[in-house]
């Protein structure tokens, strides 16, 4: 493999010993995928510049560890580096600016624990969402969070957005879902919150990094709250004579804590 971009000859086998030989990468193709996400603005601004934002190396470790390893070689060497999940994110925030590492967490994809007593699973975060879903549904369980991009995003870019999906009126945001986080700090020294979401033992500083888009840190792992999958699915749809009338059908549905999974309404056009 070439060695070649950002990195000193001795620094790039400090990576390499990391993470193994063949999991730092610097393919051009590589490179390209791995400087846009799903807003068409990166991409257009892709093919029409040719001085594009690019790593000079992409990396793939494959637990906390490494993250954390990788981020203190970072810190030593000045080297900027971005955190990188599915890249379904829709507003560039993957976009490497200044080059440096980026650190793809797909490898991350491991179910760690399934606590069928408390009803929690612990994850790595650079699993998909659908795959984490696919894992429990087998079980009898689900997380039932689907958000738009519930097929190519992983639990850390939902963390990282606090994303929301569309079963959240009954079962909330992903910020309500997790008990717990694992995260690797700009500073290379690592943050586990309490096992709890909701405690009296003061601050609880893991709520920094939902919605923080990886900016406070790399979210490495997560313990997720988890629900029996229903027995049953029901739907029902109502006709009303104007919009009006179905804002506020639905605002007294809320306010009576009916509670639905799913409430929609639709005009004409």
């Amino acid at each position: 493999m070439k060695k070649s971009g950002c990195l000193e000859k001795n620094q790039w086998y400090e990576l390499e010993k990391i993470v193994g030989s063949e999991y730092v990468i610097t393919d051009q193709s590589e490179k390209d995928v791995q400087s846009i996400d799903v807003w068409w603005m990166t991409r257009y601004c892709f093919f029409q510049q040719n001085n594009f934002p690019q790593p000079s190396v992409i990396v793939f470790p494959e637990n906390t560890q490494q993250v954390k390893k990788i981020v203190q070689f970072c810190l030593i060497n000045k080297i900027p580096y971005l955190a990188r999940g599915g890249g379904a994110g829709d507003g560039g925030g993957s976009i490497p600016l200044y080059g440096g590492l980026v650190i793809d967490l797909k490898r991350m994809d491991k179910i760690i624990e399934l606590n069928e007593h408390s009803l929690t699973v612990r994850v790595q975060t650079g699993i998909l969402q659908k795959h984490l879903e696919e894992f429990l549904n087998r079980k009898g369980y689900t997380m039932n969070h689907f958000p738009a991009s519930f097929n190519t995003s992983t639990l850390g870019g939902f963390i990282s957005t606090n994303g929301t999906g569309v079963l959240s009126s009954k079962y909330g945001k992903i910020s309500d879902m997790v008990h717990q986080l694992e995260v690797v700090l700009p500073n290379g020294t690592l943050f586990k919150s309490l096992p709890v979401r909701l405690h009296s033992t003061g601050h609880d500083y893991s709520r920094l990094f939902f919605g923080a888009e990886g900016t406070f840190g790399i979210i490495t792992e997560a313990l997720c709250k988890i629900h029996y999958l229903p027995e049953k699915r029901s739907f029902r749809a109502f006709l009303l004579s104007n919009l009006q009338k179905g804002i506020e059908a639905g605002r007294q549905i809320m306010v009576k804590g009916l509670n639905p999974c799913l409430l929609r309404l639709y005009d004409e056009y």
